[in-house]
């Protein structure tokens, strides 16, 4: 882009400039601001099923909306269709279908740390309760 106002400063920062000039109409935030390499194809928020009433309010059908779920939570409002090779914003969700290919698979603790050891309030209250007489934990 050749620059022919020299005299005028930038109005975003280039980081932010890149993320607007990304993003599309009904996304819930800025393209580009949730995790690396991740696209609005891969998110919980993408596709959901909006209700059509009749005139006194009863629900008569359901139809499948290609917009983000997350916009039309935040607005109110049903956005248009987002393309699912957006860059993914800061709201987004890993898809359950796709949660076992992405993420990392994380080893149970082992059966002797966890076996046994319960977190009681009213236990560990009891046990620290100070005495009057003496002034500390009885």
């Amino acid at each position: 882009m050749i620059m022919r106002t020299p005299h005028l400063t930038t109005g975003y920062d280039p980081t932010l400039t890149a993320q607007i000039a990304k993003t599309r109409p009904g996304m819930a935030h800025w393209a580009a601001s949730g995790p690396l390499g991740r696209t609005c194809a891969e998110c919980a928020y993408l596709g959901y099923q909006q209700q059509v009433q009749n005139a006194i309010g009863v629900v008569v059908a359901t139809k499948q909306r290609y917009g983000c779920a997350k916009f039309l939570a935040l607005t109110g409002r049903h956005g248009a269709i987002v393309p699912q090779s957006t860059e993914a914003c800061r709201h987004f969700e890993l898809r359950s279908e796709h949660k076992g290919r992405f993420q990392k698979v994380m080893k149970p603790a082992p059966a002797s740390r966890s076996a046994g050891k319960r977190f009681d309030a009213d236990a560990d209250a009891d046990a620290t309760t100070l005495s009057p007489e003496a002034g500390h934990a009885s």
